[in-house]
């Protein structure tokens, strides 16, 4: 079966209303997109605010700028794809300006410019990850920070999560007790379509992270895959009777050692598996004259107790989180883990 892009857009949603003002009563769904967007535009024309707005749709504020957010970029990609065409067909950047209604050429170059395509489709790459985590682990963490460790702005991971509301996925917000403080705090949680908050709140030790990422703001996806382990022996301990309390928690690097590359840069935040047992952490930079025999010297405050692993931290248990959080990673032309670091 070919998949037109037609048929991909179709895949956006957007929020259905529930006022006393409908929009888009044909059944094309680039018609309700632009329905959706000129019937808010009109009601902000007339000095409505965003919140009198979302009332009268019977939504919240969040919701309706999902919304918004969900049809503009529907409407990005459909006027790609008419550019595109009409460029294939030969006509030069004036004339698909005049056939879109477009302000000039530089509109029509903005709009075929390499990447367009890929920076207007970042929300339905970003939607199609997360709901893909859901599907495979039932249940998973949305609350704030996520779109930090995804590489991604609020706005997008937010409205991404609204798109997949638009196809039956549940969000519920659950109350955890924080042991010793006696208080709750609210975690927020995007589960499977049917889904109650009921059984959300019995399963609660189910619900996981997501642990995707992107390096392009969204417009791809890169998955944490099996850390490289670095032997014990091939690593250094500056304990604090060295002097490394001074350096506490830095981690040197030989450089133009394969498996332990920063990538672009001189420096960064670490975690590194040893042994498959235990991890270091901590800033790692590079550095040339480090002692013969070893490709790594970290730096600890700890005394030295004849136990090199002492001075490490132990990994976790869990096959998806070994350092008990998300880190990212670097990865080769075919997706692979090439680096330790």
């Amino acid at each position: 079966m070919i998949v037109t892009h037609e048929d991909h857009l179709a895949h956006y949603g957007i929020l259905r209303r529930s006022g006393r003002y409908p929009w888009g009563s044909g059944n094309s769904e680039s018609t309700r997109h632009r329905s959706f967007l000129d019937y808010t535009e009109n009601l902000r024309s007339q000095g409505m605010s965003d919140t009198e707005i979302a009332r009268g749709c019977g939504i919240t504020t969040t919701q309706l700028r999902a919304a918004r957010s969900i049809a503009l970029a529907a409407q990005k990609q459909e006027q790609i794809l008419m550019a595109q065409r009409l460029k294939e067909k030969g006509l030069s950047n004036g004339k698909i300006a005049q056939r879109m209604g477009l302000a000039g050429e530089s509109s029509v170059r903005a709009l075929l410019a390499p990447g367009a395509a890929d920076n207007a489709d970042a929300l339905q790459t970003t939607a199609k990850m997360i709901k893909d985590q859901v599907d495979q682990k039932k249940m998973v963490d949305i609350g704030a920070g996520n779109e930090s460790q995804l590489g991604i702005t609020e706005s997008r991971f937010k409205t991404a999560v609204a798109v997949l509301q638009e196809q039956g996925y549940e969000v519920h917000n659950i109350q955890n007790l924080q042991l010793g403080t006696g208080k709750y705090t609210t975690r927020k949680v995007l589960a499977l379509p049917g889904t109650t908050l009921s059984e959300v709140q019995r399963n609660r030790d189910q619900i996981q992270l997501i642990n995707d990422y992107s390096e392009d703001y969204g417009r791809s996806y890169l998955k944490t895959g099996e850390p490289i382990q670095v032997s014990s022996r091939r690593i250094g301990v500056n304990y604090a009777e060295d002097g490394g309390g001074k350096a506490d928690g830095v981690i040197y690097v030989r450089p133009g050692v394969k498996d332990l590359s920063l990538g672009g840069s001189n420096y960064g935040q670490v975690r590194i598996a040893v042994d498959g047992t235990h991890y270091l952490k901590g800033m790692a930079l590079y550095k040339d004259d480090l002692p013969k025999g070893v490709d790594l010297v970290f730096n600890t405050n700890k005394s030295n107790t004849g136990r090199k692993k002492d001075a490490m931290k132990e990994l976790s248990t869990d096959p998806i989180l070994p350092f008990g959080s998300i880190v990212r990673q670097i990865h080769g032309p075919d997706g692979k883990v090439i680096s330790a670091l």
